[in-house]
Formats: structure tokens, sequence, C-alpha cells
């Protein structure tokens, strides 16, 4: 069956130096439309100069660089480390030239997130040009005083984690957006085509979701443990410190925003798994009354469908049951962690309270499976 799903480009602009990162980018963009696009049906489109551009000839290499690659993608990514860049005839440096354009968009549309990142990992004195860093730390003023907020990471594996966070959570925004484009006849003439829809319709509509519901599972269950693991390595070392070393606090302090960042870059998956999970659940089990009714209407000929429909559905099942011990494992371990930071006490409650959403959703399935169908198949 052809899906339709909403493209988001991302363009990345960089200096030579960060390679490391562009590649990392390309990964992230990857991981996520391969756990995202299917169940979502949106994905990232990513833009490179190396890949999406042809050679030409114009005034100035970049200016050949700018007519290929048009001033409309949806995320603009820079990314900088010790070099700026070689001059333009317009800019400081190509990367800039990028920057400016999409930022004059920013101020006359306004369509666009412009996302940039600074490396601050330290680098051999011999490799430092002091001309370039002093360019970069003028585009950095620059940039303050226009209103963009930039980020700073030490290593690669840093820069891993926040960009996918930070891309996560674009993507997160973008999906109502996603949800009211792609509003059809059909959505719009609901009640015609219900009057149209058969059993079988029906169980389609139940299988396609079972489907669905599969991989946001494993994907939760992947997250949750993870999850799980790192508190239990920071609490540990809270704990030793907080008896070995009362006088630690820069340790400490470090701690508490690992696991700060750990909680927020779980809640912002966790909430769009979550979202996708109740919507997946309440078509399966809306669409399974439906042809319940039907098939009491006609009891001998769809008696052995809906038994098929129900064993598909045990597996999913008990596999929700699964995870309310690991919930409330994972909300203990949140509880003892002291409240030592605001941005911590931020994450820790919405992590609470998404957990605690989380075990309503799954209470509300049993529950609708209990009242609607009273069958011990079910119910095991």
């Amino acid at each position: 069956m052809p899906r339709i799903e909403k493209v988001i480009t991302i363009f990345v602009g960089s200096p030579s130096d960060v390679v490391e990162e562009r590649i990392i980018l390309e990964e992230v963009v990857k991981d996520i439309n391969h756990q995202w696009s299917k169940s979502l049906k949106i994905r990232f489109e990513l833009l490179k100069w190396e890949t999406d551009t042809h050679p030409d000839i114009g005034k100035y290499p970049q200016e050949v660089i700018n007519s290929q690659i048009e001033n409309d993608f949806d995320i603009f990514i820079g990314i900088f480390w010790t070099r700026f860049g070689t001059q333009t005839e317009n800019a400081g440096s190509g990367t800039e030239e990028e920057y400016n354009r999409v930022y004059e968009r920013y101020k006359n549309i306004g369509n666009v997130n412009i996302c940039i990142y600074f490396k601050d990992m330290a680098v051999s004195i011999s490799k430092i040009d002091p001309e370039q860093l002093a360019k970069i730390n003028a585009f950095k003023s620059k940039i303050i005083g226009q209103g963009v907020l930039y980020c700073q990471f030490n290593r690669s594996d840093d820069f891993k984690n926040i960009i996918r966070s930070h891309l996560e959570q674009i993507l997160q925004k973008k999906v109502p957006d996603t949800n009211s484009d792609m509003v059809t006849t059909e959505k719009k003439n609901e009640d015609q085509i219900e009057e149209e829809r058969g059993l079988l319709d029906y169980v389609d509509i139940i299988y396609e979701n079972i489907d669905n519901i599969k991989p946001i599972l494993f994907q939760m269950k992947s997250d949750q443990e993870l999850l799980q693991s790192g508190l239990n390595e920071h609490t540990n070392k809270l704990n030793l410190i907080h008896y070995s070393y009362p006088n630690s606090r820069g340790t400490v302090n470090r701690i508490i925003n690992s696991i700060t960042f750990e909680l927020s870059n779980y809640n912002n998956k966790f909430k769009i798994t979550l979202d996708q999970l109740s919507s997946c659940s309440d078509l399966i089990f809306t669409n399974f009354h439906r042809a319940f009714l039907i098939a009491k209407a006609f009891p001998s000929e769809n008696d052995d469908q809906l038994a098929e429909i129900k064993n598909c559905l045990l597996p999913s099942i008990d596999q929700l049951k699964s995870f309310e011990g690991t919930i409330d494992s994972v909300i203990s371990i949140i509880k003892t962690i002291p409240p030592i930071k605001s941005n911590f006490i931020s994450a820790q409650k919405k992590c609470i309270g998404l957990m605690s959403k989380f075990k309503t959703i799954i209470q509300s399935i049993l529950d609708s499976i209990n009242i609607e169908y009273r069958d011990e198949s079910i119910k095991r």
C-alpha cells in the first residue's frame, strides 16, 4: 500500500575540519528515519554540497552551491570548530554566506529552524590559526546579536547525543502539522466511509496497526532498559561521593547534569512513542469493536477471523503488562535522586508524569479488552 510521508529537509553547512560531525549527523538522520518514519509518516532528508551539487561555473564557487541548493529547506545546521572557512565575495566564508542567506529568509518568512553548533574540544597549538579563531568568535558575537541560541559540545560522542535529541524535539513539533497536512477525503467523509466498510476492511486496519505497535513497544523497552542502566550507574556514583567525598561539588554537578541530559533525551523520545502507542491502540480496539459487532450478526462465518485477531493481539498485550513493573522500578530510582538542581527537577517531574501517563494507557487498553470481550484467552 502506498505511504504518504512528509519530508523535512536539513541543510548542513560547515568548514572542512568537522568531517566527523558531518558523518555523525548523516548516521543520526538515517537512524531517526528508520525508527520513526513509518509510524509518524514523516522523515528527514539531509542536503549536503558533497551529494546535492554537481560541477558547474558561476561568479565564484559558493555561488554555484547557492544556485543548486535552493534556500527552501526546513532546518539549517551549522557546525564549527577551529576553522571558519575561506572568504567569499559576500561573506567571511562559504558557511557564513549560507547562514546569511537562511537568516534573511528567517527574517522575511520565519519558516526555518537555525541550529548552530560549536565544538569546544582542545586542539594542538600548532594546528590553531589565530585569524580563523578570531573570525569564529566574531561570528558568535554576530549571531548572538541576531537572537540565535547556539550549542557547544566537547567530543564527537557528545554531538551525536545532542543532535539526535535536538532533531527529535523538532520532529515532535512537526508531527501535528503532518497530521493536518494529510487530511484526506477519507477523513473528511468518515461517516460515509464507515457505512461502506466491511469486516475485512476493519481487519486490514487492525493488522496494520498491530504491525505498527510491535516496533514501538520494542523501542520503548530498549529505551527504558538503557535509561534504567544509566540511572543505576549514576546513582551508584552519587552514593559513593556522598559517603566518601562530601565536598565534591563539581563532581556531583557533572553527574546530575549527565542524569538530566539522559532524562531529557528520554522524555523527548518517550513522548513521541506514547502518542504513537495511544493512536495505534485506539485504532486497533475501535476497529475490533466494529468488526465484533459485524461478527455478532453473522457468528458462524466470522468467529474464526475474530479468534485469529485475538491471538495476534496477545503478544503485544503480554508485553504491555510486562512494562508495569519496569515503570515502577524506574520511577523508584528517579525518586531516590535528591532534588539538587532546577533543570534536573524539571526533567524528573516530566519523566514521572510521562511514565504515569503510560501506566494509564496500559490500564485503559487492558480494561477495554476485559470489558469488551470477556474472553479467557485474552485475559490469561
